[in-house]
């Protein structure tokens, strides 16, 4: 399951377009295995990240690849732990991914000066990070749907979703 991501890195390359490709089949396997669920919306939305880093960000070359490595080495690292049967072992080292995405592999501003000036936008790993600090590291989201934006007086547009 996990390797068809990775499969779509080696193929298409370090691109803002294979991490698109990333984050849309990401979600559908999300959708129909929910049993890998948590880790493979937490893997969609970091390539959806990637991607929008790679495009607005201006990011060097090696940059990029670290996020494509980052992808491929969680990938293949998630897969071993399905692979043992174990529960914990498995929630262990998605843990360990999310951890890992917020702390090392994610090029934040302050990181990535050398790289780009800093992207108005605010990334996934600073959102997932601020909430895993507040609440805890395992986070499992859906999307609100367009009548929640409205039942909450939110915008039908993406700072409205991101609120």
């Amino acid at each position: 399951m996990f390797q068809k991501l990775s499969e779509i890195i080696r193929q298409k390359g370090y691109s803002a377009h294979a991490f698109d490709e990333v984050a849309r089949l990401g979600a559908r396997q999300a959708a129909t295995t929910p049993s890998h669920a948590a880790a493979l919306l937490l893997l969609s939305g970091a390539a959806k990240d990637f991607a929008e880093q790679v495009r607005y960000a201006s990011l060097s070359g090696q940059t990029v690849m670290n996020l494509g490595n980052w992808i491929e080495a969680s990938c293949t690292a998630l897969q071993k732990a399905s692979e043992t049967g174990s529960p914990e072992a498995y929630l262990s080292e998605l843990n360990a991914v999310a951890l890992k995405l917020t702390r090392e592999n994610h090029p934040r501003p302050a990181q990535a000066a050398e790289d780009s000036q800093p992207s108005p936008l605010t990334g996934f790993a600073e959102r997932f990070e601020s909430m895993a600090v507040e609440k805890s590291g395992f986070c499992f989201g859906i999307d609100p749907s367009l009548q929640i934006l409205q039942d909450w007086s939110l915008p039908p547009t993406p700072e409205g979703f991101a609120d």
